[in-house]
């Protein structure tokens, strides 16, 4: 379970596009982008830390609360989106994103940080 009082990313996520699909005139293509931080690397040791260290990082500079404070790395990175790892891993996690099993996704946006 992802931190006390915060709801995991897919359980907002889905509901808010089928929102926008519902709202939309027939015959509309939606153009639906997924911003996932995806780092492939065959050390998965190392994208583990650079992750860990940016993560951190980005909640020290933050004027926020750090929402994420208390959790275990694997509920920071579920909460941050992150996929990791090997290269296979990396796919079969991006095959669990929600939004990507169900074909709502017309552009999958991969990014580095915060690793």
């Amino acid at each position: 379970a992802i931190g006390a009082g915060l709801t995991p990313p897919p359980e907002i996520q889905v509901p808010l596009v089928e929102r926008y699909l519902a709202a939309l005139p027939p015959g509309v293509a939606p153009p639906i982008g997924l911003s996932r931080t995806v780092y492939p690397s065959r050390r998965p040791d190392v994208a583990f830390a650079d992750i860990t260290a940016g993560l951190a990082s980005a909640a020290a500079a933050s004027s926020h609360p750090d929402v994420t404070a208390g959790m275990t790395d694997a509920e920071r990175f579920a909460h941050n989106n992150v996929h990791f790892g090997a290269p296979e891993d990396v796919a079969a996690s991006l095959r669990g994103e929600p939004l990507l099993e169900r074909g709502r996704v017309t552009d999958l946006i991969c990014q580095v940080q915060p690793g």
